[in-house]
């Protein structure tokens, strides 16, 4: 083209085709876990929980432990007191074995197994699962809070609490042999 003369009209309706080059594919990222991540980590969990079952159980029949010779220290508080209160001895009759129980009464010898109208109350071995009363000497409370008696409860794994009562009437639990379970040493 000459220069100088007019400029051509270059159309606006002309289309410019611009080569774009393509890069090559990006991997995508993934989300989740494969079947190898989820097998070691379920074999991991397992070998957790195995080792926490016993321990667990344990704390289960330490618990139940507990709360079996509270409830008989309870029993025993609650007998040296109706004895003081009515001016008349209450008794506390055990009966050990499988079949295990024992009655707060107003008479001695009340046989605490089935209901008997010298009963005040009981406590039987339907009612503390996995425990085990294997000795006790039947304990009284005389009209002016002094007393006597004991009783040793014990687990399948080997846990074992007392309740004594001591001379002056007052009942504690203790631990024989070893302080354990948070109670002291008899």
């Amino acid at each position: 083209m000459p220069s100088g003369g007019p400029v051509p009209n270059v159309g606006i309706s002309e289309t410019v085709t611009v080569a774009v080059k393509r890069s090559p594919r990006r991997p995508t990222l993934q989300t989740g876990f494969t079947l190898v991540e989820v097998g070691i980590t379920l074999a991991v969990l397992v070998v957790l929980v195995t080792m926490a079952v016993p321990s667990f159980a344990d704390y289960l029949a330490q618990h139940r432990l507990n709360a079996t010779a509270e409830k008989l220290q309870l029993d025993m508080m609650q007998a040296r007191y109706n004895a003081v209160q009515q001016g008349s001895p209450m008794h506390l009759g055990f009966s050990t074995g499988s079949d295990w129980c024992w009655a707060v009464a107003k008479t001695p010898g009340c046989d605490c197994h089935g209901a008997q109208r010298c009963q005040l109350k009981t406590l039987s071995s339907g009612e503390a699962k996995g425990i085990r009363l294997a000795s006790a000497s039947d304990a009284f409370f005389l009209a002016d809070g002094t007393g006597q008696g004991s009783a040793e409860l014990h687990t399948a794994r080997g846990q074992v609490l007392r309740v004594e009562v001591s001379p002056l009437g007052r009942s504690r639990i203790c631990s024989p042999g070893s302080a354990q379970m948070h109670q002291p040493m008899c």
